[in-house]
């Protein structure tokens, strides 16, 4: 503790039943941790400033797992998602530029798209 307020390795507890173990500064998410999900998914890997920020392997309660980079909070750069079927999702993400380059890859064939997350809005 510093002044008051939780620092270095620890581990937070939320009301929701949510936690985290990893660095805290100020109470505050800070460096490398994993964050675990009450409904049944976790995040491992970089924090900054309480949010998903650096490298990191995002693991939904279905099992499919998304391993890349995260901005803010959201992913943002390379990654890549599997698919609890096998299939693959690769790509990269700039939600800056609103632009979005992707792979599907399926056990036949790969679909490759170029687009605007704009594009999806109707």
């Amino acid at each position: 503790f510093r002044d008051d307020n939780p620092n270095g390795q620890g581990t937070l507890t939320f009301s929701n039943g949510d936690q985290y173990i990893g660095q805290v500064v100020n109470k505050v998410m800070q460096g490398q941790g994993t964050f675990t999900y009450a409904s049944g998914g976790s995040y491992a890997g970089e924090f900054n400033e309480g949010k998903q920020n650096g490298q990191g392997t995002f693991t939904y309660s279905d099992g499919s797992k998304y391993i890349g980079t995260f901005r803010n909070g959201q992913r943002h750069g390379e990654g890549n998602h599997t698919f609890v079927n096998g299939d693959k999702y690769i790509g990269e993400l700039d939600y800056e530029l609103n632009i979005t380059l992707e792979y599907y890859y399926f056990i036949d064939f790969c679909l490759s798209i170029t687009r605007s997350p704009l594009d999806l809005v109707s």
